[in-house]
């Protein structure tokens, strides 16, 4: 499924079997990271979210929270982890799209200027 951008500050991924709310939006500068604030929730579930702030290119990190969410939400580690990689490949996309947009409305802009003669009698 493709990410909602409604706004900035909480882009939303979806699948059959969870949401994941990136919550703050993320930063354009640093590629080399991609740190965010996630809150993982099962579809249509009473079960509470799970929240956690982390770098979704640290791989530690990563397999720690994708260990934490199967705990508490009671899913295979499988479908949180391909979630996960769904959604990550979804903000890189965003993330690239942004930072042309901003180049592009960086760029000086001119106005084209008719020259006309006159002649004079």
């Amino acid at each position: 499924m493709k990410l909602q951008i409604d706004s900035t500050d909480q882009l939303i991924y979806e699948n059959e079997i969870l949401q994941l709310t990136v919550v703050g939006g993320i930063k354009l500068e640093g590629l080399d990271r991609m740190r965010s604030t996630l809150k993982v929730q099962l579809q249509q579930s009473r079960r509470p979210p799970v929240r956690h702030n982390l770098d979704l290119y640290n791989d530690t990190q990563l397999e720690k929270f994708i260990r934490k969410c199967a705990e508490r939400l009671e899913i295979g580690t499988s479908i949180i982890s391909a979630s996960l990689g769904e959604l990550t490949e979804e903000l890189e996309k965003y993330r690239l799209q942004e930072i042309k947009n901003r180049e592009e409305n960086l760029k000086p802009r001119f106005k084209k200027i008719s020259t006309f003669s006159t002649t004079i009698m």
